[in-house]
């Protein structure tokens, strides 16, 4: 509970600034208000976003005797909401380079059930592969993959290594779509922005 001192307007107050400010006064056992405070009835601000505004509290008001709470929702100060903006942009830029990374080199599911692995060593020996295949150098070669050995000709290795290929790039591209949406978030925009949206299966 906290008081309002009427004749100097001093609030807000508890009971031992009351007490502090009447030392030669004995109260009660009992806690007694001198007649010179008055109770601050409670009262909450309108609804609002912790993000961006803060609620500052005003002067009590006196009506029909009664002094009440006031209070006003304001914008956050600049340099405090660009603090936080900030503070957002950065745990999202860390956030889509990990799920970028953890999508990257997860393994790619294909419709015929086989799983291509496509960790950075697997990537680079698919590679390896088809360019083998594609010189000429070799006319097939055994292929290690999620699902077990596999015999692979330049035909059946192509695909995989388009697929890859693609799958590699749509990783990287979706981050760097959402690197440029965070880039241009602003405070309100941030709260909701959602790092799990936009990216390959």
């Amino acid at each position: 509970m906290s008081y309002i001192n009427i004749l100097t307007g001093r609030y807000p107050m508890s009971a031992p600034d009351v007490l502090a400010e009447n030392p030669d006064k004995i109260f009660p056992d009992v806690f007694e208000l001198p007649d010179n405070y008055a109770v601050v009835q409670e009262t909450f601000p309108e609804a609002y976003s912790r993000h961006t505004h803060i609620a500052v509290e005003l002067a009590p008001k006196l009506e029909d005797g009664v002094y009440s709470q006031v209070w006003s929702v304001v914008p956050i100060q600049a340099e405090i909401a660009e603090e936080r903006l900030a503070c957002f942009k950065s745990i999202y830029l860390k956030d889509i380079a990990r799920i970028r990374w953890e999508k990257e080199v997860g393994g790619l599911p294909l419709p015929n059930g086989m799983v291509i692995k496509t960790d950075r060593e697997s990537q680079a020996q698919l590679s390896s592969a088809y360019t083998s295949l594609k010189g000429g150098l070799i006319p097939d070669t055994m292929w290690k993959g999620a699902n077990g050995w596999v015999l692979v000709t330049l035909e059946d290795i192509e695909p995989l290594a388009q697929a890859v290929a693609q799958f590699v790039r749509a990783c990287f591209m979706a981050e760097k779509q959402h690197q440029d949406a965070i880039d241009t978030l602003t405070l309100a925009d941030a709260i909701n922005y959602n790092v799990n949206l936009g990216w390959p299966v």
